[in-house]
């Protein structure tokens, strides 16, 4: 599978997981796409 969109891939790597707080994997995400 390709994931063109660094959002999707973001999502789709990170998104399930389980740090405790919703907060902490917003977090992840945005600090893995660069914003």
């Amino acid at each position: 599978m390709f994931i063109s969109d660094v959002n999707e891939w973001a999502n789709f790597t990170f998104g399930r997981s389980e740090l405790g707080d919703p907060r902490r994997t917003k977090r992840l995400i945005k600090c893995k796409v660069g914003k």
